[in-house]
């Protein structure tokens, strides 16, 4: 179910040398809701990822997120508010373990815990969660390339967001990977998310509402079976006259 929205984005701009890579984005997320964001190769969409999480300031336009207006905003002031992030490439440390991974990311967020709260119970409770609790011990460099992927989503939910930005967290994974993270993403509740992704079957399996972009402007929204159904996305990303 989703609520109210939690992320507004109005008129968004970007250039690079003079080409609008984001050109009058108009973007919303509620609460609650799984989105995803897909296009063809250059189309925008790591831009416009990156204006939301604060990775870019646009040119021009406004975003508003969790009541704030977050346009100057730096990433780390977003965090704090709850917005979290993975990436294409998962930002691991070899030598750690799953259970020093996930209590670094706690214990940078500690002033919002309990402080009657345990931060190792958090950390398993997390862990057993994205299906990695029998794997604690393992440092990041023993793990599967799904394994990592699960864990970078462990330590964005111990961030505990409001809104989580996923960008393409199926990337170089197996088809039993992709299932398995498929399952991990569709259990998380309490949180809006957006994900940036090229696997249809990601996509369509997550989504309730789907944003394509191209050429730096929304090219169409709605729900899944509708955008598959409609010509211009046919014509422009999913490959079909």
């Amino acid at each position: 179910m989703t609520g109210k929205e939690i992320l507004q984005a109005k008129g968004l701009v970007k250039q690079f040398d003079g080409v609008r890579a984001v050109d009058r984005v108009d973007f919303s997320l509620a609460q609650g809701e799984i989105c995803a964001l897909i296009g063809p190769n250059g189309a925008g969409k790591t831009t416009l990822i990156n204006l939301l999480a604060g990775q870019l300031h646009p040119d021009a336009g406004s975003i508003t997120f969790a009541g704030q207006n977050v346009t100057r905003w730096k990433t780390h002031r977003r965090a704090r508010l709850g917005l979290a992030r993975t990436f294409q490439i998962a930002a691991l440390f070899p030598s750690l373990t799953i259970r020093e991974h996930v209590e670094a990311a706690l214990q940078a967020d500690r002033l919002r815990l309990h402080q009657s709260v345990s931060v190792e119970q958090v950390a398993e409770d997390i862990l057993q969660l994205c299906e990695l609790g029998g794997k604690l011990e393992l440092r990041a460099r023993e793990l599967s390339h799904g394994d990592q992927r699960l864990l970078e989503l462990a330590m964005a939910l111990a961030r505990r967001p409001k809104l989580l930005l996923l960008d393409e967290p199926a990337a170089g994974l197996s088809s039993r990977e992709t299932d398995r993270l498929i399952q991990r993403i569709a259990g998380i509740r309490d949180m809006a998310i957006l994900i940036v992704e090229h696997d249809m079957n990601v996509v369509f399996q997550l989504a309730q509402r789907i944003t394509v972009i191209h050429r730096g402007r929304i090219l169409a929204q709605g729900p899944p079976q509708e955008i598959q159904r409609d010509p211009r996305v046919q014509e422009v990303y999913l490959g079909e006259p």
